[in-house]
């Protein structure tokens, strides 16, 4: 700050040892008499600079993650890249609906290297790592491929049963529940006495950082949301978030804590809606549609249409013919690709 180093600089002159102290009666009325002299509103002053250095920082910060944002946005916003996508996530849909995972963050990866220009992306999923995709500027994706009423699965946590029980336990006894009883709490997490909130937040902070990254490392969390029509693929969103820590803590940290039947507990905000799903098998990173749109209230990202509302009647009654083609035609493609790719090496 100039106004502060120009002052202090003054000051350390004046002082006949050089070493400024607001403690010392004497060199406290040397800068007194400094301060008089500039005929300046010296706190004023630091806080316009402050403000100024602030604003500075946190725009180019900003633009630089915007930039990524909207890079990224431009390659998924290609209508060539979202006809290949929805034709090949529609053909897996029928082998698997509820397990497409990997397969779309593979496909995902192969279309950013077609489509995306300078942006090029390895497939990264598999290796233990919070990210599924990286780009070749260091950029790191989490994605995460669910329909849309279902909890969208980021993980299992080790501890998670031993630490739900101690949970469950805790909150049952405090408010006289029986065991078979489901409870919300009327206070919001931030409230809960630290004994019972260190093994909470356990819980709240490893969703945050599968959504958000490790420390300091840039990464976008990227929801492929399925919409479906009576069991039918008919459409996707995809939501490619850039989430802010600090504002994903305060969320869970305003929201409560509910406990269902058995030994699980979840997270509601204010309305009752869920954003993290109880679940007492160890999956209790599970975050909800909910999570999302309440932290991102404004985005409303395209729908890729795969199949019209019209015809949706005409594929259920034709389902069985379709799942056969489809399985008979992806064997004969993969025998082709066995014999092209496996045969010519003698493996």
């Amino acid at each position: 700050m100039k106004v502060i180093d120009e002052i202090l600089n003054e000051w350390s002159f004046r002082c006949h040892d050089g070493i400024v102290d607001l403690n010392d009666p004497k060199k406290k009325a040397i800068l007194e008499e400094i301060l008089k002299e500039l005929n300046i509103d010296f706190l004023e002053q630091i806080k316009e600079e402050q403000l100024e250095e602030e604003i500075t920082e946190d725009s180019s910060l900003a633009s630089v993650s915007q930039n990524e944002l909207e890079k990224l946005k431009n390659v998924f916003n290609n209508k060539k890249f979202q006809e290949e996508y929805k034709k090949y996530l529609t053909l897996f849909h029928y082998f698997s609906p509820n397990a497409l995972g990997e397969i779309s963050e593979v496909i995902l990866t192969n279309l950013i290297n077609r489509y995306g220009g300078d942006i090029q992306a390895d497939h990264t999923g598999g290796s233990q790592g919070l990210d599924d995709i990286k780009l070749k500027d260091g950029t790191k994706i989490s994605v995460k491929t669910t329909s849309t009423e279902r909890p969208i699965g980021l993980g299992t946590s080790i501890k998670a049963d031993r630490d739900d029980i101690k949970i469950v336990n805790y909150f049952k006894k405090k408010n006289n529940i029986g065991k078979d009883e489901s409870f919300t709490s009327t206070d919001p997490i931030k409230s809960i006495p630290t004994e019972i909130k260190s093994e909470i937040d356990k819980r709240l902070d490893a969703i945050i950082r599968k959504i958000s990254g490790e420390g300091e490392e840039k990464e976008f969390f990227l929801w492929v949301e399925k919409i479906n029509t009576n069991k039918i693929l008919s459409a996707l969103r995809i939501h490619i978030l850039d989430f802010n820590k600090e504002l994903a803590k305060n969320l869970l940290e305003d929201s409560y804590l509910y406990i269902t039947e058995g030994e699980a507990w979840g997270v509601k905000d204010g309305d009752g809606r869920v954003l993290i799903q109880a679940d007492k098998k160890g999956k209790n990173l599970n975050i909800t549609k909910n999570f999302i749109d309440k932290l991102y209230k404004e985005q409303k990202p395209d729908l890729i249409q795969i199949i019209n509302p019209e015809e949706v009647q005409d594929i259920l009654t034709q389902q069985i013919i379709i799942k056969d083609k489809v399985s008979s035609n992806f064997f004969t493609a993969l025998d082709m690709i066995y014999d092209d790719i496996f045969k010519k090496i003698n493996i």
